[in-house]
Parts: C-alpha cells; sequence; structure tokens
C-alpha cells in the first residue's frame, strides 16, 4: 500500500500512525498518574502536573458547553487568528482590513450588538452548568460570569495573550499542516519561534476512542518539511502534546450539547531558572494557579469558537474547510447546539446568503 501511495506519502502516514498510538497511550493515563494533580468539583477542571529537570508534562479534562465541534477544534487548529489582534499577527491575514474580511455587517452596531450578545450568554450560561451535566458523563463546565468584551469587538480578539506571529508553511495536506510560531511570554519575558506540526484524526466511529484527535508537536528530525532560520534572539522549545475531543452523548446515544476534552503536554528545554521556580512552589500554590489557569482557559477559548466572525470566516476559507464542514454535519451535533443555544439563551439565528450564523438577541 505504502508502494502505490508513494514513498513520501507512505512515510508520512506511517509517522502519522506511529504518533497516534502514542497519543492513545498517553491520552489513556489519568492527572493522578502524575506527580501533582487536582480536580476541582467547582470549575470541574482536573489536571496531573509534573516536572522532571527541564521537562515539564501535564495531563488535563476539561469540558465546554453549547459549543460546536467544528468550532471548537476550528479554535484550536487555525493558530494565525488565536492571538489578540490576528490582523497584525497572521501571515494569511496580512494587508486585509477589518472590514473587507469580515463584511460591512460588522461596524460599530454589530459590535455593541457582539458585545451585549457575549454577556448575556456568559450570564445565562453561569446556571446551566450543572442542569446540563445531570445525567451525562463527563466534568462539568465551569460557569461564566458577565464580562463586557474588550472595546465590544471579541468577534476579533482571540485568547492567546503570548502569539506574536504565525504563518501556516506550504505543505500537501491541510489536515496535517505545519505552522511557524512566533510567541513572547507575557510572564516569563522570553521569546519563541517555533515551527510545529499540526494532525488532526477523526476516530469519532472508533467504539474505544469516540473523538477528534488533534496532535501538536515540534517537527521530528526526519521530517522532510523545510524549517525557516529561527529569528535572532528567539529559543525554541520542544513540545509535544494531544488532545481529544470527545462529544458526550447520553443513554440513548444522542448528543447532549457538551464536549470533553483532554489532553497530555510535555515541553522539553524549557529555561532552568522557570524549572526550579515550579518544583520549588508550595503544592498549594500549584494547585491554584493550575487550576485558575484551566478555568480560564475554558471560558477565553469557549467564548472564542462561540463568539468569534474571524474564526467563523478563517474556517469558511482555510484549506481544512471540508474538515469543518464534515464536523458540522455528523450526528446533527451543531443544531443541538444551536437549538440549545437559541433556548437556555432566549436568542435567534439567522443565517446570511453564505450559511454562516448571526447573533440577534432578544433584550
Amino acid at each position: 500500500a505504502a508502494a502505490s501511495l508513494g514513498a513520501g506519502e507512505g512515510e508520512r502516514l506511517a509517522r502519522l500512525h506511529a504518533r497516534y498510538e502514542q497519543s492513545l497511550a498517553r491520552l489513556r493515563t489519568k492527572p493522578t498518574d502524575l506527580r501533582s494533580s487536582h480536580e476541582d468539583a467547582t470549575t470541574g477542571v482536573a489536571w496531573g502536573f509534573q516536572v522532571q529537570g527541564t521537562m515539564v508534562s501535564a495531563r488535563t479534562r476539561v469540558a465546554y458547553e453549547d459549543i460546536p465541534l467544528s468550532s471548537l477544534v476550528g479554535a484550536n487548529l487555525e493558530v494565525d487568528v488565536q492571538g489578540l489582534d490576528p490582523f497584525e499577527q497572521s501571515a494569511r491575514l496580512e494587508g486585509r482590513r477589518r472590514s473587507s474580511f469580515l463584511g460591512s455587517s460588522l461596524g460599530m452596531g454589530m459590535r455593541v450588538r457582539s458585545s451585549i450578545a457575549v454577556s448575556l450568554a456568559r450570564s445565562r450560561l453561569a446556571g446551566l452548568g450543572s442542569s446540563m451535566s445531570r445525567g451525562s458523563s463527563g466534568p462539568k463546565a465551569p460557569s461564566k460570569t458577565p464580562v463586557a468584551s474588550k472595546q465590544g469587538s471579541i468577534e476579533v480578539m482571540g485568547f492567546n495573550k503570548d502569539l506574536v506571529y504565525a504563518e501556516e508553511l506550504p505543505t500537501s495536506v491541510p489536515a496535517d499542516a505545519v505552522w511557524r510560531v512566533k510567541s513572547h511570554g507575557k510572564t516569563s519575558g522570553n521569546k519563541y519561534d517555533n515551527v510545529l506540526r499540526i494532525s488532526v484524526i477523526d476516530a469519532l466511529d472508533d467504539p474505544e476512542v469516540g473523538a477528534i484527535i488533534v496532535q501538536v508537536h515540534s517537527l521530528d528530525a526526519d521530517d522532510p518539511t523545510p524549517i525557516p532560520e529561527r529569528e535572532e534572539g528567539h529559543e525554541l522549545v520542544s513540545l509535544d502534546a494531544c488532545m481529544a475531543f470527545k462529544p458526550l452523548r447520553d443513554e440513548e446515544g444522542s448528543y447532549t450539547g457538551r464536549c470533553q476534552v483532554d489532553r497530555f503536554v510535555t515541553l522539553n528545554n524549557i529555561p532552568s531558572a522557570l524549572a526550579r521556580t515550579i518544583s520549588w512552589m508550595p503544592s498549594w500554590v500549584l494547585r491554584g494557579t493550575l487550576t485558575s489557569a484551566l478555568a480560564k482557559e475554558v471560558q477565553d477559548v469557549g467564548d472564542f469558537a462561540r463568539f468569534s466572525k474571524v474564526l467563523e470566516k478563517m474556517m469558511e476559507n482555510s484549506t481544512r474547510a471540508s474538515l469543518y464542514s464534515s464536523l458540522s454535519c455528523r450526528s446533527g451535533e451543531d443544531e443541538k447546539v444551536r437549538a440549545s443555544l437559541m433556548t437556555n439563551l432566549g436568542s435567534s439565528f439567522a443565517s446570511d446568503r453564505s450559511g454562516s450564523v448571526e447573533w440577534s438577541v432578544a433584550v
């Protein structure tokens, strides 16, 4: 089979399969298998964490409410729009204006209306977590509190505050993409220039997995992709991560509108000073810091996946558009989510000519 596919494609599939099996093995571990661990009953997040020399490993589990699976996966795949200003940080949006990319509907009036929608949505979702989690498995998604969007334009902002620049490098398979990502750690002050491969495997129909598997890792030594020269003054961190996006279902097999996300992350060659600081951190400080950070991540990524017009448009125009379309059609998940949002948030949806969803809030 590999010969009929060609040597290059055969090697790519063999590499992908090996990483897939490795990812499943890691995701079968529990947060409690790592040296430090905690499960927070209030937020529903669970994590395990350990430091070995200059290597950090983390195993996390969180849940999201009322977000289409396609949007949640897209929020993690479209790397260049995850930052605070994608029109300055994305190579694909370089030279584009917000108005030309998003359309005239995102004028100031739309931004203010979207801001109201986000605030109302967070407020009303705050009471849904416990009621929606009854009768379904998996962790409870954290409740949300009303927070006004910055400058009324949450549809433009992402959740990665450290992102400076991201560029998708040419590859033959969009679902096995390579990204150059520059970031500047707001806390550490370190600058990074990494090249990452992000692969997607649809294992929804596998009864033992039932999830979309996303693998994110630094390029292997034998990866044929040309690596750009690293920018001066920037460091390189070896990253190896995998995520499982699993739609949760009830006893009858129907989608509940909730998605559990399991993740295993390993960072190699982190600065030794940072590794020592983490190692010496009191357990109660580590517990509070990681639990708070994960809860905030769920809120920020959730808002981005629900409301970002930039993400929505980018998914429509992405080389992975067919993947998102396929996920949207699978098992009626998106329809279930939209119906739940419309009922619980008192909102109605109207599709424009391109089929995208616009908020129309009943206030």
